[in-house]
């Protein structure tokens, strides 16, 4: 029993470095966009954090965030979905879907 936990340990730890690194990352792509390094991360944590739809159609799965009142955010949040849509970003696993990211037209 003892070793399960440790294992749960050592498995919750990778989840931690892993989201971790993936948000770093995220924050370097970020940067080309958005020029106020002060609210660079809080930026991105609104950005990331709306809710939206998410669809899949054919191989392609959608991602669609809801729309962004801040004409300056909603603005830098679409150049950073073209950012990562030109990346042609895959699913690993089972189901191998490209994922594209948008934001709402209308409000």
């Amino acid at each position: 029993m003892s070793r399960c936990d440790l294992e749960k340990k050592k498995l919750y730890d990778l989840m931690q470095f892993m989201a971790y690194h993936s948000r770093e990352r995220l924050v370097e792509v970020f940067k080309d966009f958005y020029n106020d390094h002060r609210d660079i991360k809080k930026v991105l944590d609104m950005i990331t954090r709306k809710s939206g739809l998410v669809k899949l159609v054919g191989q392609t799965l959608i991602v669609m965030l809801e729309w962004i009142d801040n004409r300056k955010h909603r603005q830098t949040a679409e150049d950073l979905c073209h950012k990562l849509n030109q990346i042609g970003i895959r699913m690993a696993g089972a189901l191998d879907v490209k994922l594209s990211f948008h934001i709402a037209r209308i409000p």
